[in-house]
């Protein structure tokens, strides 16, 4: 990531914006500018115009062309210069280029996750047209492939801030629980508050308190790390055996959370019908179809996993190799 020249063009525009006396809550461009206006807040209490001209001074006193030693002083300079802004996101990419100069010699997919892992706000760029805008989802998809979280992956290439994640303890704990959750960019969090209250108000108070007990002791990340350790085992299991029995006709993706995956049907026949059929023969199984109305998609077929034991999950796939006449 170029960051000498983002940072000196950003300083002389911070020194001007030191002299607003207020930020506006509405930016055009910006569904919401409050929290660009607190980051702006952030850049404002740092540099002042005699410390930005004398940055700029230290930037510019040197031609610094890619790889060059002048290169090296200017990155090493820019990296000290972050370090005097703390709370700030960093803007990280073009990640599918060469490591072409000095100030990315270190870069690599990893470092998405790297940095999120160690508190750090990220948004992932592209620089359209070198490296299209469209490469900035596979991008996301890399990073997650190397660490990054997969909300952190959203967030990172959402623009609105509008990524929501949903899920239930039911599935994480136990059914019994009927207990939901929703993480919401701060934005959203009154008008979903007041949603909430409309739908149900009597939510079962004494189960919460019992969970937020359960969790701040420590005991849900615990189990979270065993069960995740469980189910990357009975994955690879399931992956194992199908490659061994249905190699020629499906592809399983090696799924990075979650109690699913997809199985890529290698020919053009009807995931609908083979997941008919795979019922039929006393699998509780599903197509990618199913869950489409317009577009189209490639045939597949959706594979739990997480609920079955090895013995399970090796005669499911004898099964399926039945239904799909593989032999």
């Amino acid at each position: 990531m170029t960051f000498v020249r983002t940072l000196a063009c950003l300083l002389p525009l911070t020194a001007v914006a030191a002299q607003a006396q207020s930020s506006p809550s509405q930016v055009f461009g910006y569904r919401d500018f409050t929290q660009q206006s607190k980051w702006d807040a952030v850049f404002m209490a740092v540099p002042d115009p005699k410390l930005a001209g004398q940055h700029l001074k230290t930037l510019t006193a040197a031609p610094h062309w890619a790889s060059s030693p002048e290169d090296y002083a200017t990155a090493v300079y820019a990296r000290r210069l972050k370090r005097s802004y703390p709370g700030v996101p960093v803007v990280i990419g073009p990640l599918l280029t060469a490591r072409s100069k000095v100030e990315l010699r270190n870069r690599s997919v990893a470092s998405p996750g790297l940095l999120a892992s160690a508190g750090v706000t990220i948004a992932i760029t592209t620089d359209h047209p070198v490296v299209p805008i469209h490469f900035l989802v596979h991008s996301a998809t890399f990073a997650v492939r190397e660490g990054l979280p997969a909300v952190a992956a959203l967030q990172s290439v959402d623009r609105s801030g509008s990524v929501i994640y949903v899920g239930t303890f039911t599935k994480m704990l136990f059914n019994a629980l009927r207990i939901g959750f929703v993480v919401l960019p701060e934005p959203l969090v009154d008008a979903a508050t007041r949603m909430r209250s409309v739908m149900d108000r009597h939510p079962p108070t004494l189960d919460q308190a019992i969970l937020a007990e359960f969790m701040g002791e420590g005991h849900y990340g615990q189990h979270v790390r065993k069960m995740r350790g469980i189910y990357a085992e009975r994955l690879s299991i399931l992956r194992s055996a199908c490659k061994r029995q249905l190699g020629d006709v499906l592809d399983v993706e090696d799924a990075v959370a979650g109690m699913r995956t997809i199985g890529w049907l290698r020919n053009e026949a009807s995931d609908k019908d083979i997941a008919a059929r795979a019922r039929d023969a006393g699998l509780n199984m599903f197509s990618v179809s199913d869950f489409t109305i317009k577009y189209q998609q490639r045939p597949a077929l959706i594979l739990g996993f997480a609920g079955c034991d090895a013995k399970e999950l090796q005669r499911g796939v004898s099964v399926l190799a039945s239904v799909l006449e593989v032999r």
